[in-house]
């Protein structure tokens, strides 16, 4: 029996799949981002200015990508890359406003993330601090 095979440990194991299931977010975000704005890979690789198979591996979760090379990729999708910590115990729902001018919208938004604070030190959910967010916004703007 040879000792000197290495063994890959369960943690690093771990480590290893939201490894991978990171670049799967990645990608598959990615991929929804270039059918909706009608993109191919080969124009997102130029807008990038990487080469089109690059594009192609990170499509696929096979390339290794640094935060400088998902911004890039982001940039050229017009797009914002967001990363986000959280507990383990916590499951992440992402919310996406696309009327950002919205001043309704963006004060909703605010009392949300206010709540969202607030309510994951109490263990609640972010959706039912927005959900409590959009009955607020509603009395607020019916009293006025």
């Amino acid at each position: 029996m040879n000792n000197n095979v290495s063994r890959v440990t369960d943690g690093e194991k771990a480590i290893l799949r939201k490894v991978e299931e990171a670049k799967l977010d990645f990608a598959l975000d990615l991929v929804r981002l270039i059918e909706a704005s009608g993109l191919t890979q080969q124009e997102l690789a130029e807008k990038a200015g990487v080469k089109a198979p690059y594009i192609s591996r990170v499509l696929r979760g096979d390339e290794n990508l640094t935060i400088a090379s998902m911004v890039k990729i982001a940039n050229a999708a017009e797009a914002k890359l967001n990363i986000h910590l959280s507990n383990v115990d916590c499951t992440v729902r992402w919310l996406e406003m696309y009327d950002a001018a919205s001043r309704q919208l963006q004060h909703m938004e605010d009392v949300a993330r206010t709540w969202a604070r607030s309510d994951a030190r109490n263990g609640k959910t972010f959706e039912v601090s927005f959900k409590a967010a959009n009955e607020y916004y509603e009395t607020e703007s019916a009293a006025a």
